[in-house]
């Protein structure tokens, strides 16, 4: 009886110690799981962290990655304007015969007004305003943007182009540029003065661009300036977004044969006017000059073609007036021969690349 006793209390010291010690391994595994768990947990934590990037900056570089993977597809219904060499198509200038014209009756517009009327003495961009002054002082790299925005030039990415020039720090590059001495900042190659001579890329005061060739320091030979007009206020009315020209360049001006290219904010066009969008034909020293081919829209999105002739700058009209204030044919729509561009003598005057900056003009 008393053996086994004995044998039933070292049974049960054996169980307690037993269970004891596998239940402190128990609680040791337990720790360690968790721990681990924990430490898991936080490297992912850090990692997200690292890796995300601010919503609107990922939206912009996964914009450029994107529309330098494809070719940008052009609003309609005009094409994006190409560089042009070649002369107008016959098919879309109208055989005048050398007729004069009679009076015409029907009108397209009383009053229009085909282009922006503010000249380089007034920038559209709003450069005293809070908002600017506050731009102003972001930090750039002059060589840094506009390499990167060369690149996008030289494929004709127009998105892409538009997405770095509306960001603070390329405005401020063109911000902290004077804009009555047509100064620029330049970045390609010169010739042994260190003037822009070759190919390259330089940004003026007021958002605008030219890419393309120079010689000894002037714009010369085919290129591409493109003016983003960017606004801090609210109440602007200038319509204009873009605007473009791609040709030939002489003298720091738009000389020989180019397109004049506009594209407008719809909400800030005025009921009743007709804009042109495309002017395409020769210019000189920045005006046009000889057979026109010309696009036109108006608020209703309503589009019309029209050519005529052009001389340093003016249309040539279609029929004559004596009266200094009234508005005279200048232009045939292409579809109606019975239609016809009105302007008034004042309005018919230094028609060209308008805000267009350089100190030659």
């Amino acid at each position: 009886m008393k053996k086994n006793n004995e044998k039933n209390n070292s049974q049960e010291q054996f169980e307690e110690e037993y269970f004891k010690e596998d239940g402190g391994n128990l609680k040791l595994k337990i720790i360690i799981l968790v721990g681990i768990l924990f430490v898991a947990v936080v490297v992912l934590l850090i990692f997200w962290l690292v890796t995300k990037k601010p919503k609107e900056e990922k939206g912009l570089q996964d914009n450029i990655i994107e529309y330098s993977k494809e070719e940008v597809k052009s609003a309609e219904p005009i094409p994006t304007p190409e560089i042009i060499d070649e002369s107008i198509d016959s098919d879309k200038i109208i055989d005048r015969n050398e007729e004069s014209i009679e009076e015409p009756t029907e009108k397209i517009e009383e009053s229009p007004s085909p282009m922006p009327t503010k000249t380089p003495d007034a920038p559209f961009m709003e450069i005293n305003s809070a908002k600017a002054k506050k731009i102003k002082k972001t930090k750039y790299d002059i060589k840094r943007n506009l390499s990167e925005l060369e690149g996008y030039f030289n494929d004709n990415n127009l998105q892409a182009m538009d997405d770095l020039a509306h960001l603070d720090r390329y405005i401020a590059m063109s911000l902290n540029l004077d804009y009555d001495s047509a100064e620029y900042a330049y970045y390609g190659d010169t010739n042994a003065d260190g003037q822009p001579h070759g190919k390259g890329i330089a940004v003026y005061a007021d958002n605008q661009y030219y890419c393309g060739q120079w010689v000894n320091g002037k714009r010369e030979g085919a290129g591409v300036w493109v003016h983003y007009h960017i606004h801090f206020e609210d109440n602007f009315t200038d319509p204009v977004v873009f605007h473009e020209f791609i040709g030939n360049f002489k003298n720091d001006l738009p000389d020989g044969h180019g397109q004049d290219h506009y594209e407008y904010d719809n909400v800030v066009m005025q009921q009743g006017k007709r804009y042109f969008t495309n002017v395409i034909g020769d210019y000189s020293k920045g005006l046009v000059n000889g057979e026109m081919y010309i696009t036109t829209q108006d608020k209703n999105n309503d589009w019309l073609e029209f050519t005529g002739n052009a001389q340093n700058g003016s249309f040539e009209y279609l029929n004559e007036s004596d009266d200094i204030n009234a508005s005279l044919p200048v232009l045939m729509d292409t579809h109606n021969p019975d239609n016809y561009y009105w302007m008034t003598r004042a309005e018919n005057q230094n028609i060209g690349v308008s805000s267009y900056i350089s100190s030659y003009k």
